[in-house]
């Protein structure tokens, strides 16, 4: 039933631009394009934090959302499991890694210099589940 809330729902921000949100309050204003964005990896779009603020990366079942993300240079991202399964924020290079974060759990990284700092879950691994954080 939920799936074919779902397609109906796609079909008229296809159709008719309309934003849709289903009845929990988590999901409150959001469209159902973005409820159901990055549940895989490769599904995420890039973002940008705004100017000064830090950012949220929500790990959803087998992705990051957003997968890729730009910050300022000393920012600091919070990464939030927000699926079932448990993951972790193991980073490419450098040795930081989250440990496992179970449903609910967060971990938090700031980042002061340029660069791009890519991740992945040690969990799932790097092929099903990587993400990137690019600080400017």
């Amino acid at each position: 039933m939920k799936r074919l809330l779902v397609l109906l729902a796609a079909g008229a921000l296809v159709f008719g631009g309309v934003a849709c949100s289903d009845d929990d309050p988590e999901n409150a204003g959001q469209t159902t394009e973005d409820q159901n964005e990055g549940i895989y990896a490769d599904d995420s779009p890039a973002a940008t934090s705004q100017a000064g603020g830090d950012f949220d990366v929500n790990i959803v079942d087998f992705g990051y959302e957003p997968k890729e993300l730009t910050v300022a240079a000393g920012e600091e991202v919070v990464w939030e499991n927000t699926g079932e399964a448990p993951h972790t924020v193991t980073f490419k290079e450098g040795g930081i890694d989250s440990g496992n974060l179970e449903s609910g759990e967060g971990f938090s990284q700031q980042f002061d210099a340029a660069g791009t700092t890519e991740y992945f879950c040690s969990v799932h691994g790097e092929e099903r589940m990587s993400g990137m954080v690019v600080v400017q």
